[in-house]
């Protein structure tokens, strides 16, 4: 399934200065042939990884040669897609390794949005380390790693992220031998649960469920998070409007969409095309199939003229046994415009108490989407790297600002709230009340047809 998101244009912004307390170190970038999107006209994207762990910090030094071995291993990193000639420019791949002091009270979160990671400008990969305030032999600190997706995804920084870890931990010279690359995370979920009961499968698609084997092994910390960031529904009254559905109806609507060979993504994402204006225009690059087997047909909008836009919030979620609970913080972890297996993936990292920041970019003429979120896979990082252990791994992804849409978000005492805005459209019949009515009618009326049936 092939879904787009139109950026928003972005003024290019400088990088800012190193400030007081960082650290540029003296690594050398390496001139490379290499391809990145368009800055100007699409805007910076930035995926990342970031590994917490306990045990003696490592020096300036210490990661100089880490960032210069693992340049050597992998001159060009990762290229993403295959863009047209007027998309691909050849240049060095610049590199940025500093150092971070934050005090007790400042998350390695905080940091992250100080560096200014996804401003156009910035350097196209950087390894940082976040120090606490006071150091010594048993100090919890983090180790951030950053790239442009035009050079890396997040199953190539989980890659790169091993091995920096084992040339700062080890004297050994590195092997040559490139590590084996895990399936996508999509499909490896697709055959975990081919054959799983019902009840197994609900829990799972809510954000819980089986232990992702590639996860398992790893030690998340308690600890909780910062919380989500809230949508306020209610600042722009007369654009937003909610359908709300008790946890009863919720499950009901699952069952049903199970019925039918989709999930309630799916289903509910057909049931909101049905209500778009007839005349309203997008996109014809933005591509958003739905598949429900010939039963509900989408409506009066082409398939192919539709796109879901979400807006871009980071997702912050403590883990839980409860499903629902898990399901509330990770409010945007079911946004329409992802598909079915990404927006799985998307569910089962959050419910792991990793930091999602999630969009598409739009696809363009012949060249393939790419699929953030399916490469967030993480590869096999040890526990323990010599004397130091790994609390806990966050695949990051931030994007510039989107234009919201519709999103969803499932509540308190397990109700499925819809908050709809209306496209940017200048009709009459584009009434955010009227759309959300009709799209409550409509579920209703499924409800009463699955029951009577």
């Amino acid at each position: 399934m092939v879904f787009g998101l139109s950026f928003d244009k972005v003024a290019p912004t400088a990088m800012p200065a190193p400030t007081a307390n960082e650290t540029t170190l003296p690594i050398p970038p390496l001139e490379l042939g290499m391809m990145t999107f368009s800055r100007e006209r699409h805007g910076a994207l930035r995926v990342g990884i970031v590994v917490r762990i306990i045990g003696e910090m490592f020096t300036d030094q210490m990661l100089a040669n880490a960032v210069t071995i693992v340049q050597q291993r992998h001159p060009l990193l990762r290229a993403t897609m295959n863009a047209d000639d007027e998309f691909v420019v050849k240049q060095t791949l610049p590199v940025r390794c500093g150092r971070h002091v934050r005090a007790h009270d400042v998350s390695w979160q905080d940091v992250w949005d100080s560096m200014g990671a996804y401003q156009i400008g910035s350097p196209l990969w950087g390894l940082t380390l976040v120090a606490p305030g006071s150091q010594g032999s048993n100090c919890t600190f983090e180790l951030m790693l950053t790239a442009e997706h035009a050079v890396g995804d997040g199953r190539s920084l989980s890659h790169l992220m091993h091995e920096l870890l084992c040339h700062l931990t080890e004297q050994a010279p590195p092997s040559t031998t490139p590590t084996p690359v895990p399936p996508f995370i999509e499909q490896a979920m697709a055959s975990w649960t081919q054959n799983l009961p019902w009840s197994t499968y609900l829990k799972l698609a809510c954000g819980l469920g089986l232990a992702n084997p590639v996860l398992a092994f790893l030690r998340w910390k308690s600890t909780p998070l910062r919380p989500p960031d809230n949508v306020d529904f209610t600042e722009s009254s007369a654009r937003w409007s909610t359908v709300t559905l008790a946890q009863s109806e919720t499950e009901s609507l699952v069952q049903l969409a199970r019925a039918n060979g989709v999930t309630l993504t799916t289903l509910l994402m057909a049931l909101v095309m049905e209500q778009l204006p007839s005349s309203a225009t997008w996109p014809a690059s933005c591509l958003c199939p739905v598949d429900l087997r010939g039963r509900y047909p989408t409506g009066r909008i082409p398939a192919d003229r539709v796109s879901f836009h979400v807006q871009t919030t980071r997702i912050r979620v403590e883990r839980s046994e409860d499903p629902w609970q898990v399901a509330r913080q990770c409010r945007e972890a079911i946004q329409c415009q992802l598909s079915d297996g990404t927006v799985f993936a998307m569910a089962r990292l959050a419910s792991m108490g990793v930091t999602v920041v999630g969009a598409r970019m739009r696809p363009d003429r012949n060249q393939a989407p790419m699929g953030f979120l399916s490469n967030l896979g993480v590869v096999p990082i040890q526990p323990r790297y010599g004397s130091r252990v790994v609390q806990e791994v966050v695949p990051v992804l931030h994007t510039p600002p989107i234009n919201l849409r519709q999103c969803m978000a499932v509540t308190a005492a397990g109700r499925l709230t819809l908050a709809f805005r209306t496209p940017d459209v200048d009709q009459d019949d584009a009434d955010p009340n009227r759309f959300a009515s009709a799209v409550r009618d409509r579920i209703q009326h499924l409800l009463a047809e699955a029951k009577a049936s």
